[in-house]
């Protein structure tokens, strides 16, 4: 719990929670916050309320709570003037002025005490002053009636007292303190009759007696009903502060659950391309490259078969496959070292990637210094296309190759194989007649571009 200034006419007391706000006139001793004398202060304010809104809430009703004695005792003047019209009282206007300008100071200091700042400065407990001012109207009836030594006035004002008190202590208090002001009072009221002496109008023992047992059992079953009535309330009230906060719990989890999810998923998207990607090179592996076959040769399969879709192009019909070998490579190694070796693949590889124009082409490093170029929709002279763009490519980059028989930089031998309306045989033959092809631009020279049973652009174009 701490304290915080305020910019204006009050500070205010901040509680553990960010709720507990209560307001401090301007007029506090600015040495109540020094050496820890704010604390007992603080317990006794910051309990009361949970909010501005609820301390202004709870002084209103505590002005309303006096008020509802007014018509009380209003009833009670009332009643005293028709019981002295008919001679059933022994109470005269003279005798009972002291009570009733008692009753209008207690209202006016009750109703003072919670419109100005002294609520907060006493550190008592509304409830607590509430009590004590219902207490003090209790007493000041018990002194009416023994003024009035217990007349018919009397038994008139218990059977109006009746509904109301067991109904408003019940409701306020429960069941317990309700029956205790109940005993309380009888006992009260038999000790005075007892000892008092009788007037005119004074009722008889016996009537007195059996009229303060049937008030004694009214009043307990007041108080019984009451009270229940009062727990039940505020058991819904817990009721519903329970299902608030396990509302706001469950909540909190969802958006928590939530957000492990979308990380969850995060975390399997990189995984998913970690687990289809090659680590050095940057591109596709060869499990990518394995699975990119076999879903193409099916929508190939597919688009020659007529269950394609109408809105995908007819030249899915061609699939084409390169087969990329970086010429003399392992010299290469031995001569660079592998940590040079590493970053020729890596540019080697970004620079098929950037001699593939389409999305749906798929570059993978098919093995060592191998790799695999995979074109939907693509026939044999577009696959050559490609290849000698590739070819072109990695020649563009001149890196430096001493030891290499067929030039003085790396080269790049590639095998092309397509399989046409004409050729649809199986996966596995697509990437043999490549390899075969790649076979082939090696023991042609290498640094060639050689299509499966013919050799198509490249260093030279011969069949």
């Amino acid at each position: 719990m701490k304290y915080q200034a305020m910019s204006g006419p009050s500070r205010r007391c901040l509680a553990s929670s960010p709720k507990s706000i209560l307001k401090i006139p301007p007029d506090m001793p600015a040495n109540l916050f020094d050496r820890g004398r704010w604390v007992p202060f603080c317990d006794g304010l910051c309990r009361m309320t949970d909010s501005d809104n609820d301390l202004d809430r709870k002084r209103r009703l505590a002005r309303r709570a006096s008020l509802t004695s007014v018509p009380i005792w209003i009833s009670i003047a009332l009643l005293q003037w028709l019981t002295l019209q008919f001679g059933m009282s022994n109470l005269q206007w003279q005798q009972s002025l002291p009570i009733y300008t008692a009753v209008a100071t207690l209202l006016l200091v009750h109703d003072l005490y919670f419109r100005t700042s002294l609520c907060l400065t006493t550190g008592l407990r509304f409830n607590t002053v509430g009590g004590m001012s219902i207490g003090i109207h209790v007493v000041l009836v018990a002194i009416y009636l023994v003024m009035d030594r217990f007349s018919y006035q009397f038994a008139l004002l218990m059977a109006m007292g009746m509904p109301a008190g067991p109904a408003y202590l019940g409701l306020n208090f429960g069941f317990r303190p309700t029956l205790a002001y109940g005993i309380v009072m009888c006992v009260v009221l038999m000790a005075a009759y007892w000892l008092l002496p009788p007037l005119p109008m004074t009722l008889s023992p016996p009537v007195f007696f059996l009229f303060i047992a049937v008030v004694m059992v009214g009043w307990c079953v007041g108080a019984a009903v009451n009270g229940i009535h009062r727990r039940k309330k505020y058991m819904v009230v817990d009721l519903l502060r329970q299902q608030r906060v396990a509302t706001e719990i469950i909540q909190n989890q969802k958006s928590r659950l939530d957000d492990r999810t979308a990380e969850l998923a995060r975390v399997n998207d990189a995984l998913q391309r970690m687990s289809v990607m090659d680590g050095l090179t940057h591109v596709a592996n060869r499990r990518r490259f394995d699975e990119a076959v076999v879903e193409e040769w099916r929508r190939r399969n597919r688009a020659s078969l007529g269950t394609q879709p109408a809105r995908q192009p007819a030249d899915l019909e061609d699939l084409a496959l390169i087969l990329i070998d970086v010429d003399h490579f392992k010299a290469y190694n031995d001569r660079y070292g592998h940590p040079v070796g590493d970053e020729c693949l890596r540019r080697i590889a970004q620079a098929i990637s950037s001699a593939i124009s389409r999305s749906s082409d798929l570059v993978a490093r098919y093995g060592g210094e191998e790799f695999a170029v995979l074109l939907p929709g693509t026939p044999r002279e577009g696959a050559c296309q490609v290849a000698e763009r590739i070819r072109q490519a990695i020649a563009g980059l001149a890196i430096p190759h001493a030891d290499s028989t067929t030039g003085d930089h790396v080269t790049i031998s590639l095998g092309i194989a397509a399989a046409d309306k004409q050729a649809a045989t199986s996966p596995e033959e697509l990437i043999n007649a490549a390899d075969a092809a790649l076979y082939q631009a090696k023991r042609g020279g290498r640094n060639r571009c050689v299509m499966a049973l013919a050799e198509c652009v490249g260093h030279e174009a011969t069949r």
